[in-house]
């Protein structure tokens, strides 16, 4: 099984993505689900932006979830 994610968009410096989206929590959280299946996913494909606005200390958040 191949395991999909996307775009989350981190921003380290806001405590939510436009004012509604706690982003380094959601990809936490999927990354924590793809781990915990069953099925144990023998890929993980990432695409998109992993970042935001693409500052260092929003890109040091997003290594640091992932």
């Amino acid at each position: 099984m191949i395991a999909h994610l996307s775009d989350p968009h981190i921003e380290a410096t806001e405590c939510l993505l436009m004012d509604r989206t706690d982003t380094p929590a959601q990809l936490a959280s999927a990354v924590t689900t793809v781990g915990a299946l069953q099925l144990p996913a023998t890929a993980v494909v990432f695409n998109g932006d992993l970042v935001y606005m693409g500052s260092a200390e929003d890109l040091a958040l997003g290594m640091t979830v992932l």
